[in-house]
């Protein structure tokens, strides 16, 4: 589905009728293979107080299908194939109707009172889009504590009218607002289709607000070697938007502007605050995500693919850390060559006395 162009009909912004109540409101989720998860997510939504006029799940082409639990509130609109969260969004905003569309991502469990919340926050504020408090269900194993902490999808413990963006997992908005904004950006298949779409409602003078009373849970569960993975899925589709996978150039830049630069944030941020528990995911950031970023280019760039092994670039670290690098780090294909330009890229940014001094804390203080 190409991305729909839609011009509001009034001069370039859409008005407002509030107050709204849970009749104007469809709620929809964006589903692939996420069995393990939409029976809590139904049930929680089934238990909503109030409940919205329309509930749709938008089946983006799973293989095992959504199966239909025969709930008449319930419709199902069936993709023929897999064309990822933002058009799945779009298809849903197609299919809206009513003045608000409500959106949960399938492992997202609303509390009971999350519509409620939500349209207090739109009426109070005459919002345009409003995003709720999302906090981790699980916090028990060591990658979804580092999740819970690094990758928060929240704005804290207060209500503010100028969030940096509205996190994509639990939202609110006037349905004709994203129609005017021309829908999500359908090559935006896993992530950042949120954060630019509310980076576009705010230059065109929207109304955006964060509510931390409006509670939803995610039931994501991670384990040491998917966490980081799914950080990096957080980052790489602004690369991909500004051409970081395209061209060779770009792609050595970003080992120190992205790889480093977050891996250094992340270790100052858990040593100054005593998180020593989380430093071995931190130190492994540049490293993981060195090994996907180059798989990325290869799959873009099919007649320059270069093979990218760290542990055959840097020889000297921890014995603790080596292991663990060793279990998280996704395989590269060997038959491919190696590329020296990236590889002493690398290894000047790992042997930098600096990031270094970063190492040898964590072997000092895990």
């Amino acid at each position: 589905m190409k991305r729909p162009k839609r011009q509001s009909s009034t001069g370039g912004r859409v008005e407002g009728k509030w107050p709204y109540t849970a009749r104007d409101v469809t709620l929809y989720i964006p589903f692939y293979q996420a069995h393990t998860t939409i029976q809590r997510v139904w049930e929680a939504v089934r238990r909503l107080s109030p409940a919205p006029a329309r509930i749709i799940i938008v089946d983006d082409g799973s293989p095992q299908p959504f199966q239909d639990p025969g709930d008449a509130r319930l419709e199902i609109v069936r993709l023929p194939e897999n064309r990822g969260l933002a058009n799945a969004r779009n298809v849903a905003l197609d299919h809206t109707r009513t003045e608000l569309i409500a959106a949960l991502d399938a492992d997202v469990m609303p509390a009971h009172d999350w519509l409620e919340k939500m349209l207090e926050a739109c009426n109070s504020q005459r919002a345009h889009g409003v995003g709720g408090r999302l906090d981790e269900y699980y916090q028990h194993r060591p990658a979804d504590c580092w999740r819970a902490r690094h990758m928060a999808q929240h704005w804290g413990d207060t209500l503010t009218t100028t969030p940096r963006f509205l996190y994509g997992a639990n939202t609110l908005f006037l349905t004709e607002v994203l129609k005017h904004a021309g829908g999500y950006d359908p090559e935006l298949r896993t992530n950042n289709e949120d954060r630019t779409m509310s980076d576009l409602l705010v230059e065109k003078g929207y109304t955006l607000v964060y509510t931390p009373a409006a509670r939803a849970y995610h039931l994501r569960k991670d384990t040491n070697r998917t966490i980081l993975q799914g950080y990096w899925k957080w980052h790489h589709a602004r690369g991909l938007k500004l051409g970081h996978f395209h061209h060779f150039s770009r792609l050595c830049r970003r080992i120190a502007e992205v790889n480093f630069g977050i891996g250094r944030y992340r270790v100052d941020l858990d040593i100054n605050e005593k998180r020593f528990d989380l430093l071995r995911f931190d130190v492994a950031i540049p490293w993981v995500f060195s090994v996907l970023d180059v798989q990325l280019y290869n799959r873009l760039n099919p007649q320059q693919p270069f093979r990218f092994d760290p542990f055959a670039v840097i020889q000297k670290m921890p014995p603790a850390l080596r292991r663990f690098l060793r279990s998280i780090t996704p395989a590269m294909t060997s038959d491919l060559p190696r590329n020296p330009r990236y590889e002493q890229q690398f290894r000047e940014l790992w042997q930098d006395h600096e990031w270094q001094k970063r190492v040898r804390e964590l072997d000092q203080l895990t």
